[in-house]
This record gives C-alpha cells, structure tokens and sequence, in this order.
C-alpha cells in the first residue's frame, strides 16, 4: 500500500503546477504583461468611426484612427501611394476603458481608407508596420457641374491660340523630364568633344 506522501506527490503536485502554469499564461494573454495591443485591444471600424476596448489589466494603449481619401480604385498600381491623408484621431485607451475614435470625412472622391494603428506617427502614404485594422469603403460620389463658358470669337484678322501641357496635374514630373532631356543631351555632347 501507497503512503501518504507518496499519494500526495502524485496527485497534489501536479494539480499545483497545472494551476501554476494556466495562471501564468492566462494573465500573460489577457492582461496583457508584454502590453501588446494586437492581443489586449478589441477593435472594430465603421467607416471614419471606430471603438476600441482594452481587455488588459495593466496597460494603456495609445492609438490612432486616420483617415485617407483615394483617388484610385483599389488594389490597383500606386493604390497607396495616392493616397490623400484627410485627419486623424488620437486617444489614449486605458486598461478595462472603451474609447470612440471620429474622423470627419472631407474627402472628394468616391473611395476612402480608414487605419486604425498603436501610436500616434501618421504615415503618408498609409503603410503602417503597427496597424491594428483597416477599413476600404465606397461613398457616394459627387456629380462634377458642368459650366458653359462662351468660346471667344475671334475677330477677322486675330487668332486664338491655347497651349496646354499636362493638365492632368502632372506639370512638375512632365517638366522635370524635359529638363533632365536636356541635361543628359548637353552632358553627352561634351562628353564626345572631350573624347575626340
């Protein structure tokens, strides 16, 4: 027959590690000892609104709703890079705290982008390596007005004429081309005088 003792090492002892152990990695998961907002912040957003809760025991959360304007359809070529960053909204969650975060929708085009990230550094374009939820949505698109303006006439004798260079608001870029053409032409012509 068993001792006392030995009953005791073989049942009460492992129980006690058991409890052990769940303690420890229940509170290291959700009361969140490393604060890690991934794992201790309950987070949804609806559109330029967002909540988030913080289930941890021992650590505040700064974080950060911003919100962009996009003048491309998604997930197409510089989706991201054209990007309008249009205001953000900062908050501090404190441990068992839920916060509503707002940012005002003054964008023009019909596709917006919402992030929500730990921290305060708002990136442009919104490429965050702390993002914690994002959110693409459509919105309703303005009808651009359409304004007649008379075409002057010219008079026997006069002419019109218009020139227009990139009026797709690429102007900077079209004249840097043309001016790094240039310099590359006069840059190669002496370089073949001063090879002969």
């Amino acid at each position: 027959m068993l001792s006392w003792k030995y009953l005791l090492a073989i049942f009460i002892l492992p129980a006690f590690a058991f409890g052990y152990l769940t303690v420890s990695n229940v509170s290291s998961i959700y009361a969140g000892e490393k604060c890690d907002a991934v794992l201790d912040l309950d987070k949804s957003i609806d559109k330029n609104k967002a909540t988030v809760k913080n289930n941890s025991a021992l650590c505040d959360h700064e974080v950060t709703l911003a919100l962009y304007d996009s003048p491309q359809n998604k997930d197409t070529f510089g989706w991201i890079e054209a990007q309008i960053f249009l205001g953000s909204d900062t908050k501090i969650v404190k441990s068992g705290e839920t916060v509503n975060f707002f940012v005002e929708d003054i964008g023009v085009t019909c596709l917006r982008q919402a992030d929500l990230f730990k921290g305060r550094e708002i990136k442009i374009p919104p490429i965050y390596v702390n993002n914690l939820e994002t959110a693409v949505y459509d919105v309703p698109c303005a009808t651009p007005t359409i304004i007649n303006t008379p075409t002057p006439t010219p008079t026997p004798g006069e002419s019109i004429s218009q020139v227009v260079l990139a009026s797709t608001g690429n102007i900077s870029f079209i004249y840097a081309i043309i001016l790094a053409g240039a310099i590359s032409l006069v840059a190669g012509m002496i370089l073949r005088k001063a090879s002969k």
